[in-house]
C-alpha cells in the first residue's frame, strides 16, 4: 500500500532550521501548527494552504526554490487491513493524542485530597 509521508522535520534538520524560525517566517499560520507538523508523529494530511505557506516561508529563509517534493515522500507500507481483522470489533482505534497519553502513563496522584468548600471559602475571604 502506498502512503504519503510529511518530511518537514527531516528537511528542517538537514538545513539547520528550527521550527520556531519557520513559524516566525509564516505569520498567517499558527505557531502550534508548525510545531505539530514538525513533530515525530506529524499529521498525515496537510491543507494546500498550509503547504503553500510552509513552502513560501522556507523559500524566504533559505533563498532556495522549495517544492512539495522536498517536503513530501511516497513510501510503500505493508497492508495494515489484516492487522485490524485480529482486533476486537468493539475496540476503538487509538488516535495520536491517546497514544501519547498512554506512553506518559496515568497522572500523578494528588499529595492530599482537596476540600473544594474550604478552598472556595478561602478564596472568597470567608471562614467556614
Amino acid at each position: 500500500m502506498m502512503q504519503v509521508e510529511w518530511r518537514l522535520r527531516d528537511y528542517l534538520n538537514s538545513k539547520g532550521i528550527s521550527a520556531y524560525r519557520l513559524a516566525k517566517a509564516i505569520p498567517h499560520v499558527r505557531q502550534a501548527t508548525i510545531y505539530r507538523l514538525t513533530a515525530e508523529d506529524a499529521p498525515q494530511s496537510v491543507s494546500f494552504d498550509v503547504l503553500s505557506q510552509v513552502i513560501s516561508g522556507l523559500r524566504s529563509i533559505t533563498g532556495q526554490d522549495i517544492t512539495p517534493n522536498d517536503l513530501i515522500s511516497v513510501v510503500e507500507r505493508p497492508d495494515s487491513s489484516e492487522r485490524y481483522l485480529d482486533a476486537a470489533p468493539d475496540r476503538a482505534a487509538l488516535t495520536g493524542t491517546v497514544q501519547k497519553l498512554k506512553r506518559r502513563g496515568p497522572p500523578a496522584p494528588l499529595a492530599q485530597p482537596t476540600d473544594m468548600t474550604l478552598l472556595v471559602a478561602e478564596l472568597r475571604g470567608k471562614e467556614q
